[in-house]
């Protein structure tokens, strides 16, 4: 009987109020019939609903599949994969997902520095994501930096010098006697030519006109440093550096004043991006010290305090 007829039953009999036995019987027949129902229409609905996620499914989106893919023709010889390959490379992709899942479940993740690292470094790229950093960089965007920026940008002074060189492989016990020697014939005839005396400078990265950044490599610092405060057109004393002795008569100086955009701008972008993936980094960390709670705990005397801004890493040193 369903619970409509039952219901039409009762409210047309004649016969007077029911007894209380009669009453209860009555619910409990009605309640029973309900939960019947309920029972079917739960079954139904969790037939019909999608199954819950246990972290065992492996989901491969169409697109994901497609870099799978892209990333394997990038890596192989034929830019064109063939079925084959295709099916190949989603296999090992689905294979390695089946044992990074299986090992998070058993938690070999825990005190992994690389997998920890690697973790680090992927939420960096995620937050110079949302800042913005991949985005393009446009010309206007350079100039504005690099107006407020313009005292960094100075032209380094560049020297045009001749050089008689001393090697310490040749004269090993008497290199400062030698290149004194041929100091004293530069200053007393000025028609002798410094390329005839002395022995070979074995570098291919001297050009006519250098900055000191040029030439610490081959030089040093400190043989840098003498060589740019030598008095323009005279013969310098022997100058050391870690491959012998060296004689420098500079020949003109310039530089020494700030450069225009155009100069500057290989070294605007390198500066722009990396303080728009500074910025990223400063906003990410400041976010996450006010939602996570730190509690460190030292040894008696030692203190921390955690600083203000972030370590200044980015996304390419992450793992560092």
């Amino acid at each position: 009987m369903s619970a409509i007829s039952l219901h039409e039953s009762v409210v047309s009999s004649p016969t007077p109020a029911p007894s209380a036995a009669v009453s209860v019987s009555w619910l409990r027949r009605v309640l029973m019939h309900r939960l019947t129902h309920f029972v079917a229409i739960g079954a139904a609905a969790f037939a019909l609903a999608p199954p819950i996620d246990d972290g065992r499914t492996v989901h491969i989106s169409a697109d994901e599949a497609t870099s799978v893919w892209a990333m394997r023709a990038r890596h192989g010889v034929s830019k064109e994969l063939s079925q084959k390959e295709k099916r190949e490379a989603l296999a090992q992709y689905i294979e390695d997902e089946l044992y990074y899942r299986e090992g998070l479940r058993l938690g070999l993740d825990k005190g992994d520095g690389i997998v920890r690292n690697r973790v680090v470094q992927k939420m960096m790229f995620y937050a110079e994501d949302l800042g913005g950093v991949s985005a393009p960089t446009t010309d206007e965007a350079l100039r504005t930096y690099f107006e407020a920026h313009r005292a960094v940008y100075v032209r380094e002074q560049e020297i045009k010098f001749a050089h008689v060189f001393v090697s310490n492989v040749a004269h090993p016990n008497d290199g400062p006697k030698v290149a004194s020697s041929y100091r004293d014939r530069l200053l007393v005839d000025g028609s002798v030519e410094p390329k005839s005396l002395g022995d070979a400078f074995a570098t291919t990265r001297l050009k006519e006109w250098n900055t000191p950044s040029d030439l610490v490599q081959d030089f040093g610092e400190s043989a840098v440093g003498q060589m740019t405060q030598s008095e323009v057109g005279k013969w310098s004393a022997p100058i050391a550096s870690p491959f012998g002795w060296h004689l420098v008569r500079v020949t003109e100086r310039r530089g020494g004043r700030q450069a225009t955009f155009d100069e500057a701008k290989r070294d605007v972008v390198i500066d722009y991006q990396a303080d728009r993936k500074r910025g990223s980094m400063d906003a990410l960390f400041s976010r996450l010290k006010k939602e996570y709670r730190l509690d460190v705990q030292l040894s008696q005397g030692e203190t921390f305090s955690l600083p203000e801004r972030s370590s200044g890493r980015t996304a390419s040193r992450g793992g560092e």
